[in-house]
Parts: structure tokens; sequence; C-alpha cells
């Protein structure tokens, strides 16, 4: 049935490891429904590659916003990780550890509201089950620290610490852990050498400061879920 409805298109080939990541991805975008976790259409595939059709966000990525606007007012920034926070509870009650959580893969419905923002891009999630990870997966200057590790992950609170990355680049407009290189990015990831040296931390209320270093914290046995 044609609608006139735009969608946004994933290819995924499929070769082996991008074949599976591709099925993974459909089975969870299938289950899991909330206002901010991208929509699944439909998916189908021929011999060389799998489409993923989901909702398509006018309001483009975050990081577009943070461009035109340098930073979001606390307000806003507060409220966007409220509801991120919530579309995680929601997918852990799944079982699911999304593995890719950076402002690339948080887009929005409205261009000029930055708190309708929407989770996209399973393709590097895992489902827990009872089951151990502990391949690394992520991207520099936003994976916890205990990803970079051969600790095994059992929870998500490796998800929660890139969220707590996103707030930090939501507030100020800048990455904690950006370095020359992803050598460094990494390095900096790792031992978790975060500044919170900016100005707008002056203007920033406790309680947001509290919650931004409770979230960003190196060791993942202090946070409670």
């Amino acid at each position: 049935v044609l609608t006139g409805e735009r969608l946004a298109a994933k290819a995924v080939e499929k070769c082996s490891l991008s074949r599976a990541n591709g099925f993974n991805e459909i089975k969870i975008l299938h289950a899991i429904s909330h206002p901010s976790v991208g929509r699944f259409y439909e998916a189908f595939c021929n011999n060389q590659t799998i489409m993923i059709l989901t909702e398509y966000y006018y309001g483009g990525g975050l990081n577009s916003y943070i461009n035109r606007f340098s930073r979001l007012r606390e307000d806003c920034a507060r409220t966007a990780l409220y509801k991120l926070l919530q579309a995680l509870l929601v997918i852990q009650r799944y079982h699911v550890l999304h593995r890719d959580l950076k402002n690339d893969n948080i887009m929005l419905k409205n261009a000029d509201d930055p708190t309708s923002v929407v989770i996209i891009d399973f393709g590097l999630s895992s489902h827990l089950y009872s089951k151990q990870i502990t391949m690394r997966c992520g991207s520099p200057g936003f994976v916890a620290p205990e990803v970079l590790t051969d600790r095994p992950l059992t929870d998500m609170k490796s998800d929660v610490f890139s969220l707590g990355v996103i707030f930090f680049t939501m507030l100020t407009g800048k990455e904690p852990f950006s370095a020359k290189n992803n050598e460094m990015t990494l390095r900096r990831n790792a031992k978790c050498e975060v500044q919170f040296t900016e100005p707008v931390f002056d203007t920033l209320s406790e309680k947001c400061k509290s919650m931004l270093a409770w979230l960003l914290q190196r060791n993942p046995e202090k946070k409670t879920q």
C-alpha cells in the first residue's frame, strides 16, 4: 500500500557477520516499542542485501542541533536525558544492550526541539539473557571503560555510561574524552579522564553536575539500576 510516508532505509550486506547483525537488529526493533526508540516498519532482502525500513526523523541528528546552537540549555538536556534513560529501561526489559550509544545514533523528531530524542541503530546490539558479553565494540569517546577491558558485560551499565557522555556533550557542546586521534581518545576513555573545567559548569545546578558525575563514574559497580 502506497502511503507517501517518508521512511529511513538501512542497507546491510549479507556477509556472515553483517547478516547476523542485520537480522538481530530487525528482531530487536520489531520487539521494542517506545517513543524514544526508532520505530520499525519493514524489512526485506535479496541475495546480497538486507534492507531495514524505519521511521524518518525530520529533525536530523542531535549533533546537528549542537552544531547550530553550541549546546543545550540545562532544562532541555535534563529532559532529553530523562527520555533516553526511560527508553534504556524499556530496552533492558528485553535483555538488550545497545553497545553503540553516541550522538550520531540519537535523532530528533523536531529540529527545533532538542528534547524530541530517539535512539536508532541497533546494529551492534546484543541480547544479554544469561550469557556474558566480552566482545569489544562501540565508538571511541563514548564507550564505557569496562568495555575496553576483558571484563564481561552482564547488565546495562555500559550503556548508561555512554548516555553520560551524550549528556556531557549536550551540556557543553564538547566530548569529554576528545583527543587528537582515536588511540589517544580511547586512552583517555579507558582512564575516564573527565575534566569539569568548561565555563558552563559554573552555571549548572548542583543536581545536574551530580547526575553527570554519577553517569560518568569509571567503576560500574557504583551505579545502581
